[in-house]
């Protein structure tokens, strides 16, 4: 009974880990697709003047 007990505890154990990892995994490319994100924005936003400057100058 005990060692039953104990062989469940550690499946579990061992299943809660293996999770654990899967969602730093994930957590690292939510944080790495921000990163990419954020980068773009600024991207868009830099174009976005630039277009403004260059149109300006056909109006």
């Amino acid at each position: 009974m005990i060692e039953k007990s104990l062989q469940i505890g550690l499946t579990t154990l061992n299943a809660v880990s293996e999770f654990d990892h899967g969602l730093n995994i994930l957590r690292n490319k939510v944080f790495d697709q921000d990163l990419e994100i954020s980068e773009l924005r600024r991207t868009l936003i830099d174009l976005k003047k630039r277009f403004e400057v260059f149109n300006s100058f056909f109006q």
